[in-house]
């Protein structure tokens, strides 16, 4: 998606195949010249979770990753992404990628006796 410019309302919504899930993520290549924050809104039944994410005013493709994280069972189905008012806005190569369960293992491997 590419845009001219964008106004302070506008927003672009991805609705999800299948829910995502905890250790999902979102990846993409952004450009918002005149904005130095989008906000991501994580969308899911009855649920709702809003995120700043700061860019620096990009005035090329940078990449961004943002956590789908939830905080309650329910998963989310969809995000907006609003980059609020730009001169130029770009959102390319969009993916939802997940973490490997082994990123977490450290935290979930009981302690060896003797602190091993």
């Amino acid at each position: 998606m590419n845009r001219a410019s964008t106004g302070p309302n506008d927003f672009v919504e991805y609705r999800f195949s299948r829910p995502v899930q905890n250790l999902d993520y979102l990846s993409a290549s952004l450009k918002n010249a005149g904005s130095a924050q989008v906000t991501v809104q994580a969308l899911g039944s009855g649920i709702s979770r809003k995120l700043s994410v700061p860019t620096a005013n990009n005035t090329g493709l940078r990449p961004v990753k943002v956590a789908l994280h939830s905080a309650s069972a329910k998963p989310f189905t969809a995000v907006r992404i609003y980059p609020g008012k730009t001169t130029s806005f770009a959102l390319q190569d969009l993916k939802v990628c997940r973490l490997p369960q082994s990123v977490l293992s450290p935290w979930n491997t009981p302690q060896q006796p003797g602190g091993q």
